[in-house]
């Protein structure tokens, strides 16, 4: 019981991304979300977003949101198989929370597949990628500084 603990994280943020890819309206918020945006800003600014300038903000900030998400998704299963399982090295750790991160991501691709006005894409598959890869360069930048002092 003493190491569920260290899973809870990596179980909200699955929760928070899995409701997130059910949620057949998150156009909408994006856009909601893109115009608040663009109203803060326009008090500093006489520049009126075009269309198109407006789809490539709603654009960025949606594929940033998967960037963060898998970036703390990866961190997270990192966290937990190295306080779960002490015994194992350091490299095997990274290959099996790589392995579990990049399989919710598919999984999450697929699931939203299932869901009105969503779809699922191998795009975003890799775009989750590269939030996971920043998680580990994290943790690896942190070990290296660690065992350099």
């Amino acid at each position: 019981m003493n190491k569920i603990k260290y899973w809870i994280p990596s179980l909200i943020i699955m929760i928070i991304i899995f409701l997130g890819s059910n949620d057949s309206g998150s156009g909408d918020k994006s856009r909601f979300l893109t115009h608040f945006i663009l109203t803060i800003t326009g008090f500093f600014t006489s520049h009126k977003a075009t269309t198109e300038e407006i789809e490539l903000i709603i654009f960025v900030l949606r594929k940033m949101a998967h960037i963060i998400e898998y970036f703390i998704l990866a961190i997270s299963y990192f966290y937990a198989l190295n306080n779960t399982y002490k015994k194992n090295s350091l490299k095997k750790t990274y290959t099996i929370s790589f392995i579990l991160t990049f399989l919710y991501a598919i999984t999450d691709e697929l699931h939203q597949s299932f869901v009105p006005n969503r779809v699922g894409t191998y795009h975003d598959v890799l775009i989750d990628s590269i939030g996971i890869l920043s998680g580990y360069l994290l943790i690896y930048s942190i070990y290296k500084v660690k065992t350099n002092n």
